[in-house]
């Protein structure tokens, strides 16, 4: 369990209106968020554990109070969960592409999800930012009909998992929303962060996340 808390200079970020102190960030145990809130990590992406969701949101509540900011990635029972989790999330991350285990959805499907998961928003005092993950499969058309939906809809940023999908929205929304990337490795995540993703997350281990912020510490220090 790390006691003492790393910061990285030089790395602050702003997405989505949300301070990070740094862009990097790693997909954790479900069960065991708390034994990473103090590693530094600019946010910790979680999945909900339904078999002990009361154990999970409590583990989601330590995260906070370290300043780690705390994602929740939901593909599962999406507007249910949307309700379970929004007071415990820094900002949520909807994933339509396994929503209910019914294969990938239409454009129709992610629009009528949307305005469902934007209408349930506005039921809460508090206003937590939310990302759709571009679901795999789309046309360059059927993306950038996507895309133009979500600026008009309210959504606050996306994710993607593909450097050319990365590509396609910092192009079509002309850098001005953030994209948060789901890196494959210590290089994938720096591809990503020079191609222009606001955020990375890692799907490995806390020590290498903290080699790729080391990394992007001294980087930032020799442009200075």
């Amino acid at each position: 369990m790390f006691t003492l808390k790393r910061h990285y200079k030089g790395l602050e970020t702003e997405v989505a209106g949300l301070q990070f102190e740094n862009p990097v960030g790693l997909c954790g145990p479900r069960a065991k968020a708390s034994y990473l809130s103090g590693s530094g990590l600019g946010f910790l992406s979680l999945t909900p554990d339904y078999n002990n969701i009361l154990g999970w949101l409590s583990a989601l509540s330590s995260v906070r109070k370290d300043s780690t900011l705390p994602a929740v990635r939901l593909c599962k029972d999406i507007s249910h969960s949307f309700a379970l989790v929004y007071d415990f999330a820094g900002f949520i991350i909807i994933d339509p592409d396994n929503n209910e285990g019914i294969g990938a959805p239409d454009l129709a499907d992610i629009h009528m999800l949307l305005d469902e998961i934007l209408d349930l928003r506005l039921c809460y005092e508090g206003y937590t930012p939310i990302l759709l993950n571009i679901p795999e499969g789309l046309s360059r058309e059927e993306m950038d009909s996507c895309l133009d939906y979500c600026q008009l809809s309210g959504v606050n940023g996306f994710a993607t998992g593909s450097l050319s999908t990365l590509s396609a929205v910092l192009e079509k929304t002309r850098s001005r929303m953030g994209v948060l990337y789901s890196a494959r490795s210590q290089e994938d995540a720096a591809q990503a962060l020079r191609q222009g993703a606001a955020l990375v997350e890692l799907s490995g281990s806390v020590l290498q996340a903290r080699q790729l912020l080391r990394t992007l510490e001294k980087q930032a220090k020799k442009q200075k």
